[in-house]
């Protein structure tokens, strides 16, 4: 895993803090000790997130844009108020929003939302 500009192998993870600014490798046992923050992995689909993760599309509260990350369904429900559960096949999206529908085209190609 990238971790700033080191490479977390084996049995460390990432410490990550916004303030003051730090990435580091540590023991997992550490990590809540240490006070470190989860960072938000980027996405296109539920493929690119790790297992048990979606790819949650979140727009901001000023419809200005959004954001794509990984993140755990109880935060990106995907209940279309203001988030998506990002999709590359109908097998991506939850019973309640079956259908993985075209939204708009990327240059990493066409990008679609569980409805």
């Amino acid at each position: 895993m990238l971790c700033g500009t080191a490479v977390c192998e084996g049995n460390t993870v990432c410490c990550y803090k916004k303030a003051p600014p730090l990435a580091l490798c540590i023991s997992p046992l550490d990590y809540e000790k240490l006070g470190c923050e989860k960072m938000d992995l980027p996405c296109f689909t539920s493929s690119d997130c790790p297992g048990g993760l979606n790819c949650c599309l979140i727009f901001s509260q000023d419809t200005s844009g959004g954001t794509v990350t990984c993140r755990q369904q109880l935060m990106c429900p995907g209940d279309g108020a203001p988030t998506f559960i990002a999709c590359g096949t109908n097998l991506d999206c939850p019973a309640t929003r079956p259908n993985c529908t075209f939204l708009t085209s990327t240059p990493k190609g066409d990008f679609s939302i569980c409805e």
